[in-house]
């Protein structure tokens, strides 16, 4: 079974799963280990072993629901991040151009308009 992946508020590699969310705890070898992305503030158990981007194990199935706003929310501030780098267009059309594509949940999660410049 394939993943997918997003990218981080730093750029890192994050790991998407049945709505829940994963960030890299360690590798070995081609073994790749993540951890549910809110461990550090409820020290829920649910871990992923990647090997050539393909699960193959899964640990400790979570006891949270996923919130697939947030993780719309958490896509759409990669993409506008991506278009800033890649476009020479003003922040105002590149933030706009990318909340155009989202529904009212997604940007209602989102930062105010001068935080995400």
């Amino acid at each position: 079974m394939s993943v997918e992946f997003t990218e981080s508020e730093k750029g890192r590699k994050k790991l998407v799963d049945n709505g829940h969310t994963y960030y890299k705890n360690g590798k070995n070898g081609e073994r790749v280990y993540w951890k549910c992305e809110k461990y550090p503030r409820t020290k829920y158990r649910a871990r992923i072993i990647t090997v050539k981007d393909e699960i193959g194990k899964f640990f400790n199935g979570h006891n949270h629901i996923f919130d697939a706003a947030e993780i719309a929310e958490k896509e759409a501030i990669s993409k506008i991040r991506q278009l800033a780098k890649s476009t020479q267009d003003a922040p105002d059309s590149v933030i706009s151009n990318v909340l155009d594509d989202c529904d009212q949940a997604v940007a209602s999660k989102l930062p105010k308009m001068q935080s995400i410049k």
